[in-house]
């Protein structure tokens, strides 16, 4: 279509929005999904899923009442809201992650492949030699920088951003080359941190960068 970038655009990365999408791109049309934040969807991702696992986490605390009438000794059960919350943000993650995945089909698995390859290109020539850098399943990467203040981790992950940014994949179905972007959370460990406190703390500075519109770096908190 002359004159014009694409030749169906799509406002919103719904279900309809992404049914229609990767119909669209089958018949061989060059197709862009324009979405702020998730792709998934309002019910999938701000509506009836989110509210369902924090609905399922507040009935535990019936469970535990009701179980010393069956014998259980429970003890005092507390609630960490943040590991609640990063759980739920995971879920979400995971979702949105299946319907890149259909997108990702519109191109092929094999550029998939090579989208994700190139991405981990460019992590490991932006990072410290001594840093540690790895898939850490799906289309997310982790980085271990030993030593590093969350200062240098921010520096760090906004030139990884801004290289990511600026490359192009080649070899789209549709003939152009085909854009990417990566978001980003960074937290630091402190002494005490646990693992799985640090990896909480990245996965909200994460989500915070998808929330404010994704090609962002957060630092938690």
């Amino acid at each position: 279509m002359s004159g014009f970038d694409f030749d169906y655009l799509v406002i919103g990365a719904g279900s309809g929005g992404v049914a229609s999408a990767r119909r669209a791109a089958s018949y061989g049309a060059k197709v862009a999904i324009v979405e702020s934040v998730r792709v998934g969807g309002t019910c999938v991702l701000r509506g009836c899923v989110p509210k369902k696992l924090l609905v399922y986490g507040t009935h535990f605390a019936d469970e535990f009442a009701d179980a010393a009438g069956y014998g259980w000794d429970v003890g005092t059960p507390t609630l960490d809201w943040a590991k609640l919350i990063a759980a739920k943000n995971r879920e979400l993650d995971r979702l949105n992650a299946i319907y890149i995945k259909m997108l990702n089909d519109s191109h092929g698995h094999l550029m998939g492949d090579r989208v994700l390859r190139e991405v981990g290109d460019i992590f490991r020539r932006a990072v410290r030699i001594f840093d540690v850098c790895a898939r850490y399943g799906g289309e997310e990467f982790a980085i271990l920088m030993p030593g590093a203040n969350a200062a240098t981790a921010f520096r760090i992950a906004e030139r990884i951003r801004r290289q990511i940014e600026q490359h192009f994949v080649s070899g789209g179905r549709a003939g152009g080359p085909i854009p990417v972007t990566v978001s980003v959370g960074v937290a630091s460990a402190q002494p005490a941190t646990t693992r799985e406190t640090l990896i909480a703390h990245a996965d909200s500075a994460l989500f915070q960068a998808k929330a404010r519109g994704k090609n962002v770096v957060c630092v938690y908190p």
